[in-house]
């Protein structure tokens, strides 16, 4: 004899709650360029006495598939990862890779040297380096004792 007693899942009622405000409001609140389909490569950028460093994650690919141009103002990193053929014997059971063109743009600051721009790839992270203009650096003045 069952007494009707129902244990309570929170994480099974959260799971319907998120599949609801998803399906309410998801196309309005999409912001993970994954989710739709495009690539933007993470980035982490930071600076430095005399530069300005960025630091972008794009696996797979090798130096040359990668495009870098500072043009207008911008610094843009673009490329494209291309579908890999799957065997047909291999059984995917999900694949969650994304493959395609990609462009990542900068605004570039003013004290850039523009002319001086370089860049590294290792471990699948671009490491691109935007040296300031000499009159950008911070100078220390030493003072004289008379």
């Amino acid at each position: 004899m069952s007494l009707g007693i129902k244990l309570f899942e929170p994480i099974r009622e959260l799971n319907r709650f998120d599949t609801f405000f998803n399906d309410a409001f998801g196309s309005l609140l999409k912001t993970d360029f994954y989710n739709e389909g495009r690539l933007s490569p993470s980035v982490d950028v930071y600076e430095k006495n005399d530069e300005y460093v960025i630091n972008a994650e794009i696996p797979g690919l090798s130096k040359e598939e990668i495009k870098i141009d500072v043009k207008d103002g911008s610094l843009i990193i673009s490329g494209e990862k291309k579908y890999e053929d799957k065997n047909e014997d291999e059984n995917y059971i999900r694949v969650e890779r994304r493959y395609g063109k990609f462009e990542r743009r900068f605004n570039l600051p003013e004290n850039v040297n523009a002319e001086s721009v370089s860049a590294s790839y290792k471990n699948g992270v671009l490491q691109v380096t935007l040296p300031k203009n000499e009159e950008a650096k911070p100078k220390r003045i030493d003072i004289k004792v008379n």
